[in-house]
């Protein structure tokens, strides 16, 4: 089935009034998805990012779903992938994209 945007599960953190973190959740019937997740540079390395993951799993377990994934670049720079497995995620698919280098696709 399709996902649908679930704003119970979607998180903004604030930091002396304004966002420096966001994380869109989205439900399908049978599990729910971490669509979009990021924290602006300055605030990063601070455990906001994993805390808004908790918030999510939570509330996806709350509202029944006992799976919850999401697309994350194993590569990133960020560090992303080791704030998900202290979430208590684990890798379910893993996928290899090779592109020339110096050719824009």
């Amino acid at each position: 089935g399709a996902a649908a945007f679930e704003p119970r599960a979607s998180f903004l953190a604030l930091a002396e009034d304004r966002p420096v973190a966001l994380s869109l959740g989205r439900l399908y019937p049978d599990s729910g998805w971490i669509e979009k997740l990021g924290v602006i540079r300055p605030w990063r390395r601070r455990g906001i990012a994993g805390t808004l993951v908790q918030a999510a799993l939570s509330t996806f377990y709350a509202l029944g779903r006992t799976q919850v994934g999401m697309m994350v670049d194993a590569d990133s720079a960020t560090g992303a992938p080791s704030v998900y497995r202290r979430a208590g995620l684990a890798t379910a698919k893993y996928h290899v994209i090779y592109r020339l280098e110096g050719v824009q696709i």
